[in-house]
């Protein structure tokens, strides 16, 4: 229905509109509309169409984040660690070779500034049933800010700026096995992170996910 009304606002702004004016105003007054409309158009309406489509995706961000809404978190443990590895694919006949898989298929992760950490954090989520729509999360979209960070709808909530960059994560079982596989989690999961955390960001901190936060936790030096 809006995308109706939007077509119906373009045809009479572009077509309605000069007819109109060309009938009831002398020609120089026509011309004059002619030209507050063409500036109409190249400025104003790039200006509506960026803040809609803003619009739609805080809109998206908070249906998201609402699933986490009020979720408890508890922090098991938080340390320093070295960055993750990645695992490289393995193609062709490298791939049959699976004696020497698991010592070669691994290279060190990005490189890091001056005074970057990395940092360990194991805790629990338990979200609270029934806050949004959608009923699963992404535990990879989580983030680590400073405790005192306000979140603000009128900001992208991915812009990272001084916060923690998730680096790896891993679901942990009733057994203590780690698994990479997260896929459209539901209930309470017990979770091993680690973050990429800038010089800026010490002290107290709490996890972020879209514009939900939850969770207190101190981070080492």
């Amino acid at each position: 229905m809006k995308w109706k009304l939007g077509c119906l606002a373009t045809f009479v702004l572009v077509i309605g509109a000069p007819v109109l004016a060309s009938r009831y105003l002398p020609w120089w007054g026509t011309i004059m509309f002619l030209v507050a409309e063409g500036i109409l158009l190249l400025w104003g309406v790039p200006k509506l169409f960026v803040f809609g489509a803003k619009r739609v995706a805080i809109g998206l961000f908070t249906t998201k984040s609402r699933v986490l809404r009020g979720a408890m978190c508890q922090v098991h443990e938080v340390r320093l660690t070295t960055p993750p590895v990645i695992r490289r694919e393995l193609t062709g006949e490298s791939a049959g070779t699976s004696d020497i898989q698991d010592s070669n298929n691994v290279t060190p992760t990005m490189k890091t500034t001056a005074g970057t950490r990395f940092i360990l954090i194991d805790f629990t989520i338990t979200p609270r049933p029934g806050q949004s729509r959608m009923t699963h999360y992404e535990p990879s979209e989580l983030m680590l800010i400073p405790f005192d960070r306000k979140i603000s709808l009128e900001k992208d909530p991915t812009d990272s700026g001084d916060a923690g960059t998730l680096r790896q994560i891993r679901l942990v079982d009733d057994a203590g096995a780690e698994t990479e596989e997260l896929d459209k989690l539901t209930g309470p999961a017990r979770y091993r992170a680690i973050f990429e955390c800038p010089p800026t960001l010490t002290g107290r901190a709490k996890l972020q996910y879209y514009f939900e936060t939850f969770g207190d936790l101190m981070l080492p030096e």
